[in-house]
């Protein structure tokens, strides 16, 4: 495939996915604005200075977001232009560029293994430490409640020696 071609179904996908990305956000604000409506209108509670404040802050909202939508639809036809005409002029082919790229995402790639598994050796190094302070701190605690003779912790094993002591005595 050519390599303009290419350049320009990238900007295409691009392009459409913002479109599609500005339509569904701007259909959840403009549910949203329906929904503040229906409850500025139902609520007694906001003043009518507060209603003119919301109403001018909606406005400001659907003015920013067609401003935002002409802006970045302008932007996309001189991209296309230099990207196209850039790769003509330098004689850079979108495969060099693409490669590199695709180099870069695995260096990329590489580094957060790294780290990742980094993070998990010390996470799981972590775990084995408090594990030994719980099994050291349990075990301490068991001695001590055999020493005291507390119930469910050794003191049957203190009664049946304090019993044999009686026992032989007698």
């Amino acid at each position: 495939m050519h390599p303009q071609m290419i350049t320009k179904q990238i900007i295409d996908v691009n392009k459409a996915i913002f479109d599609n990305t500005f339509d569904t956000i701007s259909a959840l604000q403009d549910h949203s604005e329906k929904m503040l409506g229906f409850l500025l209108d139902s609520v007694s509670l906001v003043p009518d200075e507060g209603k003119k404040v919301i109403t001018q802050w909606m406005e400001a909202g659907k003015k920013g977001k067609k401003d935002l939508k002409e802006s970045v639809g302008c932007i996309f036809n001189p991209i296309e232009y230099y990207f196209l005409n850039s790769a003509n002029v330098m004689g850079y082919s979108i495969y060099t560029l693409i490669e590199k790229t695709d180099q870069s995402f695995k260096e990329i790639i590489n580094k957060l293994n790294k780290a990742s598994i980094e993070i998990v050796d010390k996470s799981v190094q972590t775990i084995g430490i408090i594990e030994d302070k719980r099994r050291k701190q349990t075990a301490i605690e068991k001695k001590q409640a055999v020493e005291k003779g507390k119930p469910g912790n050794g003191s049957a094993i203190t009664l049946r020696r304090a019993a044999k002591t009686v026992k032989n005595k007698k």
